[in-house]
Formats: structure tokens, sequence, C-alpha cells
């Protein structure tokens, strides 16, 4: 049996609620499209490096209004989301995991209907 784990489901099991709301409020409130714009303080070039620092510092009130306490809660919750996933990957890579068991919530009542019914059947085929 081939044990899988892709991408798609990390990256999908890092998302959490708590993020996609801390989201939705950038967006209303234009943070967001700050942030898309800014230029990237990621090169040699003196003239591009000063022009995301003037940005930055044009754009400070924006930023410190917006990023508080709740910046805090959601490293916090990221950090969570991310270790909860990282073993979700090492447990279906040693024992399985939750995705790879044969028995999936196998005491629901319909299963255990089923599983009186079939040994009812059986106990009529031995009368």
């Amino acid at each position: 049996m081939v044990l899988r784990y892709t991408t798609k489901e990390y990256y999908r099991s890092l998302q959490t609620t708590a993020e996609q709301r801390f989201q939705g409020k950038k967006e209303e409130t234009g943070v967001a499209e700050l942030e898309k714009s800014m230029p990237t303080p990621k090169t040699s070039d003196k003239a591009k490096y000063l022009e995301y620092v003037t940005y930055v510092l044009a754009h400070v009130p924006d930023l410190y209004q917006f990023y508080g306490i709740q910046d805090g809660k959601l490293k916090y919750f990221k950090y969570k989301s991310k270790q909860k996933a990282v073993s979700e990957a090492v447990n279906i890579l040693v024992n399985g995991g939750k995705k790879y068991r044969n028995i999936k919530n196998g005491n629901t009542k319909r299963n255990r209907r089923r599983k009186r019914r079939k040994k009812e059947r059986s106990n009529e085929y031995i009368r």
C-alpha cells in the first residue's frame, strides 16, 4: 500500500478559521492591498531598497493601526496548526494515519445495525 500526504493536503490542514477571518479583515480594511503593492525588501539595488523604506514609512500608521494583539494570537494558531499538520504527516508515514484506516467510524448506528442483521442471518443458516 502506498501512503501519501500530498502538498495540497498539508497546506489545507494549515488553514485555520482564525487565519481566514484575519485575511477577511485585511481585505476589508485595505491592508491587503497595501501589502500587495509594497515593493520587495529583498534587493541589492540601493534605489529599490530606498523605495521600499519610503513606502513602509509612509504607510506605518495604517499598518500599526491594523496589526495589534490579535497578530500574536494568529501566529500562535498558525504555529499550532503547523505542528498538527506535521504530526499528521508523520502519523500517516509511520502508522498509516486516519486517512488509511480500513475501519472508519465503525461504531455508527448504521454499522451496528448492519452487524446485527448480518449476525441474525448467519444464525438463521445454522438452525
